[in-house]
């Protein structure tokens, strides 16, 4: 296995210093969308509904890269890979709440895929998706803050002159990729929410 996943690692040059960069740039975009998506909350589902979920659907692509770096770095570490055990071991706590992030994540983003297909009167994906937002928040909350310092010092790495490490061009590119695909999927998230935007008018009406 080590051998197989050091072939694979030649198409993804940077090392953990690449890998860093990438996972700070997807967390910095995953923070943005974050509070715009709690900005919605704040100023009323009523008015800003169709921004909630298309920002909401379009950070799905996103995540999906960012489980990607994070779970490869934590497979190269745990396969002892040189360079990554040279980085040291995740603290202890973002160890254990890791989990967490990724289930309350995918559940979070999963119902409110659900939510927009199934309808305003999906029971089962609106208790969920309440559930998870809450756990969300607080372990998403805790994992932030303790990567804040790296997110102001490598989200932009991969962007500015003298701070690149090699494979800068394939990273930015995967992260263009994610974000236009995250786009195309929420326009067509858009296109199937109108029993939802109905209900609002309505409820905005009555």
């Amino acid at each position: 296995m080590r051998n197989a996943l050091d072939r694979l690692a030649t198409h993804f040059p940077g090392g953990p210093q690449g890998n860093r960069n990438l996972t700070a740039l997807l967390g910095a975009l995953l923070l943005a969308g974050t509070v715009i998506e709690l900005a919605t909350l704040v100023l009323g589902l009523q008015q800003t509904l169709a921004v909630h979920i298309f920002v909401g659907v379009a950070l799905i692509p996103v995540v999906a890269l960012k489980l990607a770096s994070t779970g490869w770095r934590m497979i190269r570490y745990y396969t002892r890979a040189a360079a990554y055990r040279a980085e040291g071991p995740p603290r202890p706590l973002l160890r254990g709440i890791a989990p967490l992030v990724v289930g309350s994540t995918v559940a979070l983003l999963g119902s409110g895929v659900g939510l927009v297909f199934a309808g305003p009167h999906a029971q089962f994906f609106r208790s969920v998706h309440s559930a998870s937002f809450a756990l969300f928040l607080f372990v998403v909350g805790a994992h932030s803050i303790a990567h804040l310092s790296k997110l102001r010092r490598f989200a932009l790495a991969d962007w500015a002159r003298g701070r690149r490490t090699r494979g800068h061009l394939l990273r930015r590119g995967l992260v263009g990729f994610a974000l236009v695909a995250g786009g195309a999927v929420a326009v067509a998230a858009l296109e199937s929410s109108g029993p939802w935007l109905t209900a609002i008018r309505h409820s905005v009406g009555g």
